[in-house]
């Protein structure tokens, strides 16, 4: 099954075999998830929930026939005691507040906690060459549903409704067929009818949502960007709110609008002459045991008994019926979700990247078997060596990289320029381990790249991407320390046990007392007066270095300015946050590096949105820190590379010029002509 298929797979187009299989999949992942002796306890939950109704009819049926005959107490009194133990039990296990609850909340976090786990272990696991794939991206975006708002957890509510009616529909039939054959018979055939037209309005329901889902999810976008202060206050100056508004606005009763009116077609087409029939069934049956009553002397207790049985199959074969259609449609989720967390959509789209780069089979036999195996625990005295390296992206035709020859030797400053597109970002990216579909040999620390382990190699070097991040959840202090926080737990594997609560305290005893004050309200803000303060905040006056790496970036006086200095949140959606320029982001991530700096440092345009003579002195401070380690510096501001050991012009692909900075320039060729025209262009500027 090819990843192409699963992308351009719509809802209510999987057949019955996936969606089985796919039911497959869920039941052992729920196994999984709760283990053996949880998964017992709960399925016994469902068939005591089951069985309760039957088993208080029945018995309330015997406790009238007593009543309307000459009394015998004691079977009367046995009947009460029956239906106040049965109320007892079903107390302890049924009620909102008891055992059964308390289970259900139990099963509903891990079956959460589970599916999240699988689906980041899966983001992790993959290499770019999968994550960037515009078709594993679509089947992602769709399957993402089964891992958001608690999905997967209401569908494996909606499991166990079916289990639980199903055992009410076979026990039924079981009391009802040796009496009354005939109106089980009828039950069952106006059962399944009404619940089919159920199931149909639904089917077309989910269709048609999946339909608008990209019209949907535009307006909320559009509703989103416009709705955050900020965000609407920049495009009110472009003179574009009101028009935006006026064409999403309607985005908000879209949904409801196309429920409604699939509801009233299906109601007029389907569920109105099914409802008929239905309600005619349903008299019948009442008339027919009347007649049972009056004539052949059927006890009133057994009357209300069977009838009761009777319309209750009905409704539960309907109810059946119905939340199979919802499932059988909601299963193309689950379907996706399982395809993408087995592996099975990574593996293919990473062998068809390895076909496009043309390398020979038995080399992607190699590859293949090697991936990855390799764990990385240090890169000092790593050189990293390049022959004869060509790289083609998957989604591409051209070559981005021909023929690449460099030499880095371990604490050189390397510098590699060029124009945009001549494909030094896309080193980097090799370098990184992103894409083992490289031709040609890419070597650290004489072991080729495709062979380490992407995560653990990632670790090792002190990245400043082109691509300005921001992490608006973090604080001031807590973005400078992220390399250190990240290098503590740097052979620390991510397991299940990080996507619980536990891990963000000590002990059980600190977990029970932030709780109890949490609920007590001496915490007002577990996220300010518990998270922030004891695992996060940082004290300057504690840690120096801090206030070192901010002062070299020219950050310091600014963060001395903010509400809580190092500790302020840097997102005003947070209290006392404050919103940063796209400058201040790129000072702050140059201190990160600078506050712990790694191995290799790799720096991607790293002074973009910062003004050239601070660039110039900022890479100045990084060559600086970093003499004993090696740097790469991507660049197209020639004039900040002047104190590289060495450098690499890129031009289409090529590595066009290398050499010193005085041996370039002596050359007179592509670089000298570029560094001069940079260099007047300052001169004239300052």
């Amino acid at each position: 099954m090819s990843v192409k298929y699963l992308a351009d797979k719509e809802i209510g187009d999987l057949s019955l075999k996936e969606a089985l299989w796919a039911y497959w999949e869920y039941f052992k992942f729920l196994y999984r998830a709760l283990g053996f002796w949880l998964s017992l306890v709960y399925l016994l939950i469902q068939v005591f929930g089951a069985l309760i109704p039957i088993a208080v009819g029945y018995a309330m049926a015997q406790l009238i026939n007593i009543l309307t005959q000459p009394n015998d107490p004691a079977k009367v009194w046995f009947w009460f005691w029956v239906l106040a133990g049965i109320a007892v039990l079903s107390t302890i296990f049924e009620g909102r507040f008891a055992l059964g609850k308390l289970i259900q909340e139990t099963v509903g976090e891990k079956v959460e906690i589970f599916a999240h786990y699988l689906w980041e272990k899966l983001l992790l696991s993959s290499p770019a060459a999968v994550l960037e794939n515009s078709e594993f991206v679509k089947v992602v975006e769709r399957a993402k549903r089964a891992v958001a708002g608690g999905w997967l957890n209401h569908y494996m509510s909606e499991v166990m409704f079916q289990v639980r009616t199903l055992i009410t529909v076979f026990t039924l039939v079981g009391v009802l067929v040796w009496k009354f054959p005939g109106i089980v018979l009828l039950a069952i055939i106006v059962g399944l009818l009404y619940g089919y037209g159920s199931y149909k309005s639904i089917t077309l329901r989910n269709k048609i949502h999946e339909r608008n889902r990209y019209l949907e999810l535009a307006s909320t976008w559009a509703l989103s960007d416009l709705r955050g202060p900020s965000r609407f206050s920049v495009i009110k100056y472009f003179g574009l709110a009101d028009s935006l508004l006026k064409k999403f606005s309607f985005g908000i009763s879209l949904d409801w609008v196309v429920w409604r009116e699939s509801f009233v077609f299906f109601a007029k087409k389907y569920l109105a002459p099914l409802k008929v029939v239905y309600n005619a069934v349903d008299l019948g049956i009442l008339v027919y045991l009347i007649r049972q009553v009056l004539r052949a002397g059927l006890k009133v207790g057994d009357f209300s008994f069977y009838y009761n049985s009777s319309t209750s199959l009905m409704s539960n074969l309907a109810s059946v019926v119905t939340s199979a259609g919802y499932m059988f449609s909601e299963s193309y989720y689950l379907f996706l979700y399982f395809k993408l967390v087995n592996g099975e959509v990574s593996k293919e789209v990473l062998q068809k990247a390895f076909k496009k780069s043309k390398l020979p089979a038995e080399q992607i036999k190699i590859r293949n078997s090697d991936l990855g195996k390799v764990k990385v625990s240090s890169l000092k005295g790593a050189d990293i060596v390049a022959k004869r390296l060509s790289f083609r992206y998957p989604s591409g035709k051209k070559q981005v990289l021909s023929n690449i020859n460099i030499n880095i030797p371990y604490g050189a400053n390397i510098a590699i320029v060029g124009e945009n597109g001549a494909g030094k970002t896309t080193l980097l990216k090799l370098i990184l381990g992103a894409y083992p579909t490289y031709q040609g040999s890419l070597k650290i620390k004489d072991t080729e790249v495709y062979k380490y382990d992407q995560l653990s190699l990632s670790k090792r070097f002190s990245v400043l991407p082109q691509q300005i991040v921001r992490f608006p959840y973090l604080t001031v202090g807590q973005m400078i320390r992220l390399d250190y926080e990240a290098a503590k737990d740097a052979d620390t594997e991510f397991t299940l046990e990080h996507m619980y609560i536990d891990a963000a305290f000590s002990s059980n005893k600190e977990k029970r007392k932030v709780l109890r004050d949490l609920f007590s309200g001496k915490i007002k803000d577990l996220y300010r007066d518990f998270f922030l303060k004891k695992k996060w905040n940082v004290d300057p006056d504690k840690d120096p270095k801090l206030i070192e790496v901010t002062k070299k970036v020219g950050m310091y006086e600014e963060v001395k300015k903010m509400p809580l200095g190092f500790n302020t949140p840097l997102s005003p959606s947070f209290a006392n946050g404050v919103d940063l320029s796209s400058g201040q982001w790129q000072k702050l991530h140059i201190a990160r590096v600078l506050y712990a700096p790694r191995d290799v440092l790799l720096l991607d345009e790293p002074t973009s949105a910062i003004d050239p003579h601070t660039a110039l002195r900022l890479i100045d401070e990084i060559f600086e820190l970093f003499k004993d380690r090696t740097v790469i510096v991507v660049s197209h501001r020639y004039a900040t590379i002047v104190n590289a050991d060495y450098i690499y012009v890129f031009r289409k692909g090529k590595i066009i010029e290398q050499g010193t900075l005085k041996e370039l320039v002596r050359k007179k060729g592509y670089f000298a002509e570029a560094y001069e025209k940079e260099r007047q262009r300052l001169e004239v500027a300052s």
